[in-house]
């Protein structure tokens, strides 16, 4: 199937694919990624849509209520 990429930053030697375009490799810095347990809370990080609004990711597809657990895709069942 066919891919397209761009536009990424690579860090810590990962490098990009044959085909990316317009990608930065920074060799200079290092990146480390922590997650952190806030006493059984989610991070409270905000997605937003292109016009700037909220996108909260409480239903699927057809706008069923996901679980507590969802499943991961775009369908609750």
């Amino acid at each position: 199937l066919p891919v397209w990429t761009g536009g990424n930053v690579f860090f810590n030697g990962a490098r990009p694919c044959d085909t990316e375009e317009d990608f930065t490799e920074d060799t200079e810095h290092k990146v480390s990624v922590v997650l952190k347990n806030n006493n059984g809370r989610e991070p409270e990080e905000r997605f937003e849509a292109p016009d700037g609004g909220d996108i909260i990711f409480d239903k699927d597809h057809y706008g069923n209520r996901r679980g507590r657990n969802p499943v991961a895709g775009p369908f609750s069942e």
